[in-house]
């Protein structure tokens, strides 16, 4: 399986490769199969699993072109994603047209909600999910754009002495679940995904996806 980095839910310098690839290993290993995991850019990995390099591609979202190259697993949890902020800012929205007067940070090339960059927003565009954080905590942003479980992850490694002074704001812009694409080149593709979407199926019945979860230091969101 190949992807690109996107800690905590992937990436080779976590135990167990992160909180998706520990879901996705453990999932297989029930099922008998042993998982490589190979990172890359996330382009290259799209490529890669359209024609077949590699047998799937962990935690895509869904949509019609990917659909005619990958077959879609069984959906692992989802990212949510919406807006931290400093606390006290007294920022609260029920939508966009709220967040009028507040520069809004987004990451380049990533799938925003729909409507909100025809919103006429404020809308300040980074680079990655790290530069977006770390203009929100020098105060050059008011809001950051970010799947939730990454915002604390940056806030925790890179700016741990002020992340009691970031909150989360509610209501969440949007869940995307998230999939193992299993390459339609590949051989087998059929039987590998059976495979894993049985032993996926035992690790939710059982509760141990809370338990993989909580191993790395985060809620599961149901």
């Amino acid at each position: 399986t190949v992807n690109q980095r996107v800690p905590p839910y992937h990436s080779e310098s976590f135990p167990h490769n992160g909180i998706l690839a520990q879901i996705v290993e453990e999932a297989f290993a029930r099922s008998g199969y042993q998982v490589q995991f190979i990172f890359k850019p996330f382009a290259r990995t799209l490529r890669e699993g359209k024609v077949g390099s590699a047998d799937g591609v962990l935690s895509l979202w869904y949509s019609d072109e990917r659909a005619e190259y990958f077959l879609y697993s069984d959906p692992l949890p989802p990212n949510k994603i919406g807006f931290f902020a400093r606390k006290g800012s007294q920022i609260s929205y029920r939508n966009f047209s709220d967040l009028a007067p507040y520069q809004i940070g987004v990451v380049r090339g990533y799938d925003n909600p729909k409507g909100l960059e025809l919103s006429g927003l404020n809308i300040e565009v980074s680079s990655n999910d790290a530069q977006n954080v770390a203009m929100l905590v020098a105060g050059r942003l008011d809001l950051a754009l970010i799947d939730h479980h990454t915002g604390v992850y940056l806030l925790r490694k890179n700016h741990p002495y002020l992340i009691s002074d970031f909150v989360w704001l509610e209501p969440t812009v949007e869940e995307r679940l998230q999939y193992v694409g299993f390459s339609k080149q590949v051989e087998g593709h059929r039987v590998k995904l059976q495979a894993f979407n049985r032993g996926l199926s035992e690790l939710r019945s059982s509760g141990r996806i809370e338990e993989i979860y909580s191993i790395h230091g985060y809620a599961w969101q149901k």
